[in-house]
């Protein structure tokens, strides 16, 4: 697989005009004059993050904070409103229209129930606005990526393989719950063939093919991230999983019908752990730290910093060259961290990219290398002014 190509687009794609009400702690917000790069600043606690909420939840997820539907609505002295995001979406000669929000009659009848719009027009299901915004999202939280569970990686690269492509995500949906029956159906002593062969028929399936675009995300991420400026550690990904000798060398359904028998097999086993031994829910990312070819989880802070960092900026150039729809980047807090050089090698690789990208960070001076190049929006209290100066 060759690397990947960047695509040749007629202008930056992005979001031109984000307006919001009644999220977290915004009554209303709306925000003009955006560009390719896009900075907020201003003290902690003042909204920041919560912008880039708003922003990732363009593409019909719960966004990378995962919050309940009713904690994104405004708190204030005002009776509680439904929140609503609306943007404008695409290159600039070709802006179309996109919002998601809650249900204002369900919320009137005390019920929480999330709609989407694209063009006028309702999208249903939401999750077919994964289509239109493609979200890739750089936090705090993912500091410890590297010293936490693997059942915290795997979802963390699902989001991207996701991104990359949606059905991922239902085929993630359709074998987590064909697994969950079969283990309720064995807890329970049930061994019926005809009701675990359809759930293993189901488990195989999905399983192959959620491996095939893990492998695949994987073999990307590694061929991009040597195509980075050299002020970025290079890392070095590969999947552990049970699925990759049942995979090897061997036909798709050939494949799908080994592991079915693997699954027939361990029922016995499976119903005394509890749960399947094998499948797309056993998997772990392994990251090598390549400057000193040591597992990522033995680099220091900084190293595990810069590595995920970089991990971020290969997959924003694998979606930039793939994805059809509109691509955002969104860092929120990542430059304090870092050097003034590699600052610059960050700040040069981002307009180097081409997607739309938006950073946050309590001083403006972290961003002084993009002074005249991006735009900058001062965060306090609630409140967003545009600094043109």
């Amino acid at each position: 697989m060759g690397a990947p190509k960047l695509q040749e687009k007629p202008s930056i794609e992005g979001v031109f005009h984000l307006q919001f009400e009644s999220f977290r702690n915004f009554p209303q917000l709306s925000l003009k004059g955006l560009g390719q790069m896009n900075v907020l600043y201003g003290p902690n606690g003042s909204g920041k993050t919560n912008i880039l909420e708003a922003l990732s939840l363009l593409n019909g997820t719960r966004g990378f904070r995962r919050a309940t539907l009713s904690d994104l609505c405004h708190q204030g002295e005002a009776p509680t409103l439904p929140w609503v995001i609306q943007t404008q979406v695409g290159p600039a000669e070709n802006l179309q229209n996109l919002a998601t929000g809650l249900s204002p009659d369900a919320w009137q009848t005390g019920q929480e129930k999330r709609i989407g719009r694209f063009e006028g027009q309702d999208v249903r299901p939401l999750s077919q606005l994964a289509y239109r915004v493609g979200i890739i999202s750089l936090t705090p939280q993912e500091d410890d990526l590297f010293r936490e569970g693997a059942g915290r990686r795997r979802r963390f690269f699902d989001r991207w393989v996701s991104t990359q492509d949606p059905t991922h995500q239902t085929r993630l949906n359709r074998y987590e719950q064909a697994m969950a029956e079969r283990n309720k159906l064995l807890k329970q002593g049930i061994f019926n063939e005809g009701w675990l062969g359809g759930l293993e028929d189901i488990m195989a399936t999905e399983s192959l093919a959620i491996h095939h675009s893990r492998v695949q995300l994987a073999e990307q991420l590694n061929q991009a991230i040597m195509l980075l400026n050299p002020a970025f550690p290079q890392g070095q990904l590969s999947l552990l999983t049970n699925l990759s000798k049942l995979a090897e060398d061997c036909p798709a359904v050939m494949a799908e019908e080994k592991f079915r028998q693997l699954l027939r097999e361990n029922r016995p086993l499976d119903a005394q752990s509890g749960g399947a031994q094998e499948g797309a829910h056993k998997l772990d990312l392994n990251v090598i730290f390549c400057p000193k070819n040591i597992p990522a989880s033995q680099g220091s802070t900084g190293e595990q910093k810069a590595l995920i960092l970089s991990l971020t900026l290969a997959y924003a150039l694998v979606l930039k060259g793939q994805f059809l729809g509109v691509p955002l980047l969104l860092l929120d807090e990542v430059v304090a961290h870092l050097d003034e050089n590699r600052r610059e090698a960050l700040f040069k690789t981002l307009m180097d990219l081409e997607v739309q990208t938006w950073m946050t960070g309590t001083e403006k001076t972290f961003f002084k290398g993009l002074v005249r190049k991006a735009e900058f929006f001062y965060v306090r209290d609630g409140h967003v002014a545009h600094d043109k100066e």
